[in-house]
């Protein structure tokens, strides 16, 4: 598991993406084929391809649970508030956005980031006005891998917590070794373009 664990570290790091420290996402203006999401509790709204997958909430899978922060203390509460999962998705190579939040004071004073042996270093990123910090990392085994770049910010007395999730399944492990609908760069370049459509203000 080690090894797989290293590996996966490389592979985060071999992986160049948008998104960079100091980057801003400016809002999106809704288009033709958008669809828009608005929360009035959290103060977040969010315009999105209509052609994505929607949920309202998150699903386990097989590194993540259902908690509205993975890297947030057990007990903090929080909620899902949407999954966006990338067209072609599939059990080979899946992309999704989750969008978080909390207006709990423990969440508002610690923001959780990944905190693991597999974790990046710490970059900022604005979105609409508000600054995250950005932490990236990943997880391997019995043929599954992901790849999370988790962004967390406060405004407005909510901690928010934005993950981009790349994961799937080694093709090798299926008869004829298919190709994967899309490269795990495509996926978080997508998924990365998604932020532009998020807005933070207070109702």
């Amino acid at each position: 598991m080690n090894k797989l664990r290293r590996a996966i570290g490389g592979l985060l790091a071999g992986v160049v993406l948008t998104g960079l420290a100091g980057c801003a996402h400016a809002p999106a203006k809704p288009g033709p084929g958008a669809a828009r999401f608005d929360s009035a509790r959290y103060d977040v709204a969010m315009v999105y391809p209509a052609t994505l997958k929607v949920r309202h909430g998150f699903a386990s899978g097989y590194f993540l649970q259902q908690r509205w922060n993975p890297d947030a203390a057990h007990g903090v509460p929080g909620q899902g508030l949407l999954t966006l999962t990338l067209p072609q998705s599939n059990k080979l190579t899946s992309g999704e956005l989750r969008l978080g939040a909390s207006d709990a004071s423990q969440a508002f004073h610690h923001c959780a980031l990944p905190d693991d042996g597999n974790a990046g270093a710490v970059s900022r990123v604005v979105i609409d006005g508000v600054t995250f910090k950005r932490r990236d990392t990943g997880d391997a085994g019995m043929n599954h891998y992901l790849m999370r770049h988790a962004y967390r910010g406060v405004a407005h007395g909510h901690c928010y917590a934005i993950d981009l999730i790349v994961d799937g399944t080694n093709p090798g492990v299926y008869p004829g070794n298919p190709t994967p609908p899309m490269t795990k760069k495509t996926a978080f370049k997508r998924l990365t373009s998604l932020l532009d459509g998020l807005t933070f203000s207070r109702s």
